[in-house]
């Protein structure tokens, strides 16, 4: 019986740690690490033609298990051959404009639902990602482009100025940078607090519902608070900095469990 892996396959492993993978291969360890897992070896150079990948397309019943099980998948997707591999395969959902937004507003860069890939494809075959993607980091407006009229239509798609914030910061900060807050947020649900709410107590009592300083900025205005206030490094003695997690998680993704 073969000792088990936090990954299924040679390409799970190589997809979700690329660097700990080019080291193995560096060092001459994939055909160890195949043996010694029970993966698959990867294909000879040439291997992969139309018909090689439409034969392993229909070892799959979807498209997600393709792309986590086989580079196939990769090698299809490069050449314009999906739909030519795809056809028996199981479709989940019916994509609408609505349900690819809904999809998308679980990623925070465009990249980041590409390499997930589910509703991207629908998204982009139907001309619909620029709208999907509009709150997201890496799509950058051009110079100006947030007027005021852009960022009153932005903040009709939220309930609250927390959720706002959260969602789309970047529009928030222009607006608030431009002093439209106010005419941007006439239609929001206002949470009033009675003066003197935030005291030092209750600072530190909302920091504690936070691990890191960026998710409490993002969700609460004890954030605001605690900064105005200089009580910003006591209430946060307990949190972890968003690189120091994110570290600390790429550090146990490279770790190959035996």
């Amino acid at each position: 019986m073969k000792n088990k892996s936090q990954y299924n396959s040679l390409v799970e492993w190589q997809k979700a740690d690329p660097s700990a993978y080019a080291v193995a291969q560096r060092k001459g360890l994939i055909d160890v690490f195949c043996e010694h897992f029970g993966w698959h070896k990867k294909k000879p150079n040439g291997y992969w033609t139309l018909d090689t990948c439409r034969e392993d397309a229909l070892k799959y019943k979807t498209k997600k298990q393709w792309r986590e099980k086989s580079t196939g998948y990769d090698i299809a997707i490069k050449n314009g051959w999906e739909d030519a591999c795809c056809d028996h395969m199981i479709r989940n959902r019916n994509w609408t404009i609505e349900t690819c937004k809904e999809e998308a507003l679980k990623y925070k860069t465009r990249q980041e639902w590409k390499k997930n890939r589910v509703g991207y494809d629908a998204a982009q075959k139907n001309g619909w990602l620029e709208e999907c993607c509009a709150h997201m980091r890496d799509v950058i407006k051009p110079s100006g482009y947030w007027t005021l009229d852009k960022c009153k239509e932005d903040g009709l798609k939220y309930k609250t100025r927390i959720e706002w914030k959260k969602c789309h910061p970047h529009v928030y900060r222009i607006t608030c940078r431009n002093g439209w807050i106010e005419e941007c947020c006439v239609h929001m649900e206002k949470i009033t607090l009675p003066r003197g709410y935030w005291t030092f107590e209750k600072c530190k009592e909302d920091a504690l519902k936070y691990k890191t300083k960026i998710e409490w900025r993002a969700n609460s205005p004890g954030y605001d608070a605690a900064v105005r206030k200089e009580w910003y490094k006591e209430c946060c003695t307990h949190m972890t900095s968003g690189y120091k997690e994110e570290q600390l998680k790429r550090n146990e993704n490279r770790k190959v469990s035996i």
